[in-house]
């Protein structure tokens, strides 16, 4: 074949591309992100934000709960936290559709959108077709959080199997008709919140391990073993991660005033390597206003494009969304900068379901 022709079979490949209205390389092609709105309950007065990430649009709308609210997977629910029961409303027009009487803690809805779990004196599995119990347990005094597996057959709960004791992390088995149960036991500190990694062979822990001292850490299944750590001052923040299972954000404000100073960052953990990817640090963006604006709470979209974060001291004033793809800061919005008007934001949730 002379090169003339293979220059003429070239540009007749390019040109059918062009022509077809695609590029010939799929891998270099953007990708839109969703706008998978992200919903802020707050006090005073009582209401939920909902952001989106796209447009930037923040709307606000007036509910007569003060409780935190957890999203379904499908995005179509928001589950309200009242305590001695779960109210079910609407994600769009926030009304009440129904309300399941088990007392809790901690809320959360598997990926596949099939199973509800609730956590306090006891843990409670239901469905979320009809709210009926599938499994209970009341070995011990469960708080904390409470989270599925990728494909939504495990459950993960930190557990305090009796008062004085060291913590533990309980797994059910839900493809098992017996649920079988196995547990996770670690020394020098207390597992408040624990995530999953995306093949199960790793847990990701953030743990009280001392006086106004946290750690974020990662334990090996397989080997038994903790393999990162990370140790906290002032802690008392919390983990995401991101539903690619590539990276684990969290962060380290204190619980109180009586805490040392907040961290005004938060860090992203490189999965696959085993180590801090960056330290997401900007005083300019986290310290403003009257009231500075720690990272605190955190949920990430379905698409692993973007962490939404609300934070601050003492009352939880700020709201920022973070470019996961891009690696920056791109919003923030403080709803009252007033002292005299202590608006707080409880938590901040999002759909898990692309």
């Amino acid at each position: 074949m002379t090169i003339n022709l293979k220059f003429q079979l070239l540009f007749v490949a390019i040109l059918s591309c062009f022509l077809l209205g695609f590029s010939c390389d799929k891998s270099v092609e953007p990708v839109e992100p969703t706008d998978y709105p992200f919903y802020i309950s707050a006090t005073n007065p009582n209401q939920i934000f909902t952001f989106h990430p796209q447009t930037k649009k923040l709307d606000s709308t007036a509910v007569p709960w003060n409780a935190a609210i957890t999203a379904s997977a499908d995005g179509k629910l928001l589950y309200v936290a009242l305590g001695s029961s779960v109210l079910v409303v609407d994600a769009k027009t926030f009304t009440e559709i129904a309300e399941i009487p088990y007392p809790h803690q901690a809320i959360a809805v598997s990926p596949d959108n099939k199973y509800l779990a609730l956590t306090g004196d006891d843990l409670f599995i239901l469905r979320t077709s009809d709210y009926s119990l599938i499994f209970s347990d009341s070995a011990g005094i469960l708080y904390g959080s409470v989270s599925f597996s990728v494909d939504s057959r495990t459950l993960y709960c930190a557990v305090r199997i009796d008062v004085g004791s060291s913590h533990v992390v309980l797994k059910v088995e839900l493809n098992d008709s017996t649920f079988q149960k196995s547990w996770y036991s670690f020394t020098g500190g207390s597992v408040v919140q624990v995530l999953p990694s995306i093949d199960e062979t790793k847990l990701f822990l953030y743990s009280a391990v001392g006086l106004w001292t946290y750690a974020f850490e990662v334990y090996d299944v397989l080997q038994d073993s903790i393999i990162f750590r990370d140790i906290l001052v002032p802690g008392g923040g919390e983990m995401a991660l991101t539903p690619n299972g590539k990276f684990v954000f969290y962060t380290s404000p204190g619980r109180s005033g009586t805490d040392p100073p907040p961290d005004y960052s938060f860090k992203i953990f490189d999965v696959a390597a085993n180590q801090i990817d960056t330290v997401v640090a900007d005083s300019t963006f986290f310290y403003f206003g009257v009231i500075p604006g720690a990272p605190k709470r955190l949920a990430v979209t379905p698409d692993s494009r973007w962490l939404g974060i609300i934070g601050g001291q003492l009352s939880l004033l700020t709201f920022y969304l973070y470019d996961i793809r891009n690696k920056e800061l791109i919003y923030r919005k403080e709803i009252d900068s007033s002292l005299n008007n202590f608006n707080t934001f409880l938590n901040i949730t999002v759909k898990e379901m692309k």
